[in-house]
């Protein structure tokens, strides 16, 4: 029987959202893999147990092994007493949401210790995390997507919305968060400076987009099977405004609709965006794609690479369950890491041969 590592929580504003994504995802693992829970706290200590498969473990008494992963080795290293004991991990659901960790860190350290992992890569993840890098990919891409500036000093990006066509009200972002965390509406000029230092609160990095109006708000998810893209239905998120962290998660003030009522052509359109962006970013996993479209046009709005409880809702449709989506994406992680295998990571050289020319180039 395989061991899947299910890692979640973190130091990140999404914390309690990647418990429920990971107690999820325990839940609808198929009993054919052994679950090794992997949780990080609050403050970035990782810890391992039974205990850690049930909700109760985060709302009462806390009860778990310190636990730590090693580069180039696919073990999970547990403390017990006065030694480590350790689990080979066949393959690891990335269940993090937010900042460094759904950023490509936590991947980065799986690669490492060549342990295979159901979400986007370092470089991917990264990119995507940051909303100022994938617009710049979607622009090259000719993608549309709301016209924005950004930067990290007030001054500086208030000089560059007086250069730019953006008018008010605009929309002021943490450049690399989710969850709508620390996002404002700026209607005029003279807001503006608060809603910056209110969002650098949560990324120093801030993006400020146009706010777009009248627009309808549509998600797709999307992930790699049998080597061949396959996209999810549409959803359609209702809410009688910008919806916060608090509409998502706690008074849960949206409605949604799955499929989405849309014409053929523009499911065509969107579907034809969502596998472009995943092809060109070098995607894996399960992804989910926000959408806007306003006046007939379709902008795409952000890239998640570990979505909110893996999306599963939108493949019901497509006679999908939580439980199989978990599987294929088990298996085509596995079979990715496989084929990596094949590729060379070392050449052989004469460069230290003469070591007395090593001398000379670091010399003060």
């Amino acid at each position: 029987m395989q061991n899947i590592a299910v890692v979640f929580g973190g130091k990140s504003v999404e914390h309690d959202i990647s418990i429920i994504t990971g107690l999820g995802v325990i839940k609808n693992l198929s009993v054919k893999y052994n679950i090794v829970p992997i949780y990080i706290n609050k403050k970035g200590d990782w810890f391992t147990g039974e205990n850690l498969k049930q909700a109760q473990s985060f709302t009462g008494d806390f009860k778990a092994k310190s636990c730590v992963i090693l580069p180039d080795k696919p073990f999970l290293f547990v403390k017990s007493g006065l030694i480590m004991r350790k689990i080979k991990i066949d393959c690891a659901v990335l269940a993090l949401h937010g900042g460094i960790y759904e950023g490509g860190a936590i991947a980065g350290i799986f690669e490492l210790s060549n342990i295979p992992t159901t979400s986007a890569d370092l470089t991917s993840s990264s990119v995507c995390m940051d909303k100022v890098l994938t617009k710049l990919i979607l622009n090259s891409l000719n993608i549309s997507t709301p016209k924005f500036v950004w930067g990290e000093n007030i001054q500086d990006i208030k000089s560059e919305i007086g250069k730019s066509d953006l008018d008010f009200p605009l929309i002021v972002k943490p450049a690399r968060a989710g969850s709508s965390i620390g996002i404002k509406i700026v209607k005029a000029k003279k807001d503006l400076e608060q809603a910056i230092q209110y969002t650098q609160h949560f990324d120093k990095k801030v993006i400020v987009e146009e706010c777009l109006q009248n627009f309808r708000e549509l998600n797709i998810s999307i992930f790699k099977m049998d080597k061949n893209l396959k996209c999810s239905a549409i959803e359609e998120v209702f809410c009688n405004k910008l919806f916060g962290f608090e509409e998502k998660y706690v008074s849960r003030d949206i409605e949604r609709k799955v499929p989405a009522d849309l014409t053929d052509e523009q499911i065509e359109k969107i579907e034809f965006y969502a596998k472009q962006v995943y092809s060109a970013l070098g995607l894996n996993g399960v992804v989910r794609i926000d959408f806007l479209m306003c006046d007939g046009e379709i902008y795409l709005n952000e890239i998640n690479t570990i979505p909110g409880s893996m999306a599963f809702y939108l493949w019901r449709s497509k006679g999908i369950s939580f439980s199989k989506l978990l599987s294929l994406n088990i298996e085509n992680a596995i079979l990715q890491f496989q084929q990596k295998q094949e590729i060379t990571y070392e050449y052989n050289s004469n460069v230290l041969k003469d070591l007395s020319k090593i001398d000379k180039i670091i010399e003060k």
